[in-house]
């Protein structure tokens, strides 16, 4: 039962943003089973090598975006690496503003 509650939490750390639902979908186990398995039941098997593949692979993806940037670094001029530096920035703000929802203003007119 210990390595199962390290799994969980690890996977609740590493998307927890996501709902039940969001989860369910992302690993192919139903929600109601998720729920029951953060609430201590049992894991089998095949639930333990989804949820491990998926943290394997997330903390893939992460080692090779910082391996990339190790490289960039080292390749690139201080002034190329701060041009990126500012694009990905821009990135992010582009993206964090999409995320912000549309406030619609009505005008009232007074007669």
């Amino acid at each position: 039962m210990g390595y199962q509650k390290t799994i969980l939490s690890a996977f609740k750390q590493q998307y927890q943003d996501l709902t039940f639902k969001q989860m369910g979908e992302l690993t192919g186990i139903q929600s109601t089973r998720l729920f029951r398995l953060y609430n201590g039941h049992e894991m089998r098997l095949s639930e333990y090598e989804i949820l491990e593949k998926l943290l394997r692979s997330s903390q893939h993806s992460l080692n090779r975006w910082q391996n990339m940037i190790q490289e960039i670094l080292t390749l690139t001029s201080a002034q190329e690496a701060r041009t990126l530096e500012l694009s990905l920035e821009r990135l992010i703000y582009k993206k964090r503003l999409q995320e912000i929802p549309e406030v619609t203003l009505s005008l009232q007119t007074t007669a």
